[in-house]
């Protein structure tokens, strides 16, 4: 099904790059969200991580091109990304700046282009890998000036030294309260360290600064829906603030269980509108990938990386059957147990171990 519904988007984006079918729409403002055809392409090399399915890639290669190719014509003179006037800088339902020259939105295209590359190296494509080199030095650069150095974090807009064409009127100013509460977002400051923008050191501090969200009462500031959980909180547990990330996944969660929801939400509201959407899975991947630890080092799992959440109370066993072979992990111990198919080389704290089919201490 997962392969199925990357090819159908992957169709769906027409000879101009227009990506209808990514959120079928037919021509509504919805089949113009370039944010949500990045995560079809970053989902593409993640399906071939976890599956090693090459095919797929290949068989969107071409498509990912004229995607990108529509991205690139895109770019002003000074190097960012305003989307055309038919399309729509969603990002998330969320209080966001998503005026010309959003952060959100130049960083997720920024993430797209690196995520190109990758796919290009792997299916040879030369045109794919010009095209995603092209567009990632130039945001690369660009990006670099949403850093405040005052904040200590990047803000989310930058007023554009040039005239910006017509936009999508849903992209226009914030009124001057909402301006102030996202001026240095979440949203940007998490999809910026995703994409790679700025200095490390940059990163650093601008996930401190975002840590900080979280725990406050939900509200504006810290306003995000569960599809995004496993994006906007991966780059937080990545720089160390393990503590504020499992505080704010148990205090959103269980207020679902503590209404009886009978599945997670569209958003982080109990059962006030409850719709069991697909994407309240995401949290499902935070939890594998990043707090068990658990991941490909290569793609269809012929090398397996278990980094598991450092100085985490976790403790479960968990199971996950790939296409090497049942792997299964057990933390919350002073020594982590493991076992995977005999011969496969797991990575563990930067040691190799390798598989022998039976549970082993690390």
């Amino acid at each position: 099904m997962w392969r199925h519904c990357l090819s159908l988007a992957g169709m769906g984006i027409d000879k101009d790059g227009i990506p209808y079918s990514v959120v079928p729409a037919g021509d509504s403002f919805f089949s113009g969200m370039f944010c949500v055809a990045v995560h079809w392409i970053n989902s593409c090399y993640e399906y071939y991580m976890l599956t090693g399915d090459i095919g797929l890639l290949q068989e969107v290669a071409y498509a990912i091109e004229r995607f990108l190719r529509l991205c690139e014509q895109n770019i002003t003179e000074e190097n960012f990304f305003v989307p055309p006037s038919y399309a729509w800088h969603w990002i998330d339902w969320a209080y966001l700046d998503r005026r010309p020259y959003s952060l959100a939105m130049n960083a997720m295209i920024l993430l797209g282009a690196k995520t190109g590359t990758q796919i290009a190296n792997v299916v040879k494509n030369n045109t794919l890998a010009d095209i995603s080199d092209r567009i990632g030095k130039r945001l690369q650069n660009s990006t670099m000036q949403f850093f405040d150095k005052e904040v200590g974090a990047f803000c989310s807009w930058i007023k554009p030294g040039i005239e910006i064409p017509m936009v999508h009127s849903w992209n226009h100013t914030l009124d001057s309260d909402l301006e102030k509460i996202a001026s240095h977002s979440l949203h940007a400051n998490t999809i910026a360290c995703l994409a790679g923008c700025g200095s490390e050191e940059n990163r650093i501090s601008a996930m401190r600064y975002a840590s900080m969200f979280l725990n406050e009462p939900l509200g504006p500031r810290n306003q995000f829906t569960p599809g995004m959980v496993d994006f906007l909180l991966r780059p937080l547990l990545q720089y160390g603030h393990s503590n504020e990330v499992i505080s704010f996944i148990k205090r959103v969660y269980g207020a679902f269980l503590d209404a009886g929801a009978p599945t997670w939400g569209e958003l982080f509201d109990g059962l006030k509108f409850n719709t069991a959407h697909g994407w309240g899975a995401s949290v499902n991947s935070l939890f594998v990938e990043n707090i068990v630890g658990l991941k490909p080092a290569e793609h269809g799992w012929r090398r397996i990386s278990f980094q598991p959440l450092e100085k985490c109370e976790l403790k479960c066993r968990y199971s996950l059957r790939t296409p090497a072979g049942l792997v299964t992990v057990e933390i919350g111990d002073e020594y982590p147990r493991a076992s995977w198919p005999q011969n496969i080389v797991l990575n563990y704290r930067g040691r190799e171990y390798i598989g022998t089919g039976d549970m082993q201490h690390l």
